[in-house]
């Protein structure tokens, strides 16, 4: 099964309508490296990444299509940084039998996701930090072990080091807010129409983000200092884009647009629970965390290693005026990095520098 798995087939997959992921950074690698030529990648065409990467020579192959299950089904290894069903349960629970798995993960892992990974057969996974690492091997709510589980940081962070270097920063606010568990069911599907239910526009993640976009006092600060605003929804909750308004100088954005982009042209990032903010930090820009009360767990996780008040890269804010007088300190501040948290992007920064060698580690694995 190892001389097969390093000679056949695989398959590379971010989102099935999405790329711009850690799949497509470590198979853009191994392509451009030529270290294999059997490789697929899997992505709709309709999605605004298949001309992209079609145009970059990769071989994609359309989901559910008669070409898709076949060398799906040929396939020695997938490889995918989601863990979705339509690839990996596309055959029945014994999909995998013949397969290796490696999972490269979207984000850094900072809860306890045992009960959601603990459901899937994975041969190794990738992961960023120290801190991330013993999380899971070192903990029995997890199946994984240090045989599976590598510290080799993220394919995209090398991506993303080299994509700074070449797009200049705005004067950008950056508001990404993560998605929430409970609110996700608030559209139809029976119907399939864009119907959104009561419980949304209830719920403080929509009170709380409305009126942060509409504020005078953050439309203030934009005039004041010269910033413009971006706001973008979590690929989960896109369905309620539309229940959004906007003021002057701010400017919705698709998760599906280049995240990366973004991430290099803002200077500063809000966000509540997403772990993009380990992307920013790997920037070595400031960060706002917005946690507001809520009324429930709304996420679909349990707290794990990852405190933001002694591990986070930068101020907790429980109420609007906190964020204010953040924002507008670290635009005075010339968006440097505060003393007090400046150690533990040092330490991250310093943990995925030593992981550079992330693809010599995956190379030695695969080869």
């Amino acid at each position: 099964m190892k001389e097969e798995f390093k000679t056949g087939i695989w398959v590379f997959a971010d989102r099935k309508d999405m790329a711009n992921d850690n799949a497509e950074h470590l198979y853009r690698y191994i392509k451009d490296n030529n270290l294999k030529k059997d490789i697929y990648f899997i992505l709709n065409k309709s999605s605004k990444d298949y001309p992209r990467l079609k145009a970059d020579g990769f071989k994609l192959l359309h989901p559910h299509s008669i070409l898709f299950y076949y060398i799906l089904f040929k396939s020695t290894c997938i490889i995918s940084s989601h863990l979705d069903n339509y690839l990996l349960r596309v055959f029945g629970k014994n999909t995998l039998k013949n397969k290796k798995m490696i999972f490269l993960q979207h984000g850094v892992i900072k809860d306890d996701l045992s009960h959601w990974l603990n459901r899937y057969k994975i041969d190794i996974m990738l992961t960023s930090t120290q801190d991330e690492y013993n999380s899971i091997v070192y903990n029995d709510n997890y199946k994984l072990s240090k045989n599976e589980v590598m510290l080799t940081g993220l394919p995209r962070f090398e991506a993303l080091k080299k994509k700074s270097k070449e797009i200049k920063t705005k004067n950008i606010i950056l508001i990404m807010p993560t998605w929430r568990n409970s609110l996700v069911g608030g559209i139809d599907k029976k119907s399939y129409k864009r119907k959104i239910k009561d419980v949304f526009f209830e719920s403080e993640y929509y009170k709380n983000y409305s009126k942060l976009l509409n504020s005078n006092e953050l439309q203030e600060i934009c005039r004041k200092y010269n910033y413009k605003v971006i706001f973008m929804l979590h690929y989960g909750m896109l369905n309620y884009k539309d229940t959004f308004c906007y003021s002057d100088n701010i400017e919705f954005i698709s998760i599906e647009e280049d995240i990366q982009k973004y991430l290099c042209m803002a200077k500063i990032l809000i966000t509540d629970y997403s772990s993009i903010a380990f992307d920013f930090a790997y920037l070595k820009k400031p960060i706002i965390y917005f946690h507001f009360k809520e009324k429930q767990n709304t996420h679909f996780y349990s707290g794990g290693y990852f405190s933001y008040e002694h591990d986070g890269f930068g101020k907790v804010c429980n109420v609007l005026n906190e964020i204010y007088y953040e924002l507008e300190q670290i635009i005075k501040n010339k968006c440097n990095i505060n003393k007090k948290y400046k150690n533990r992007y040092n330490i991250f920064r310093h943990c995925n520098d030593i992981n550079k060698k992330n693809f010599k580690i995956i190379e030695k694995i695969f080869y």
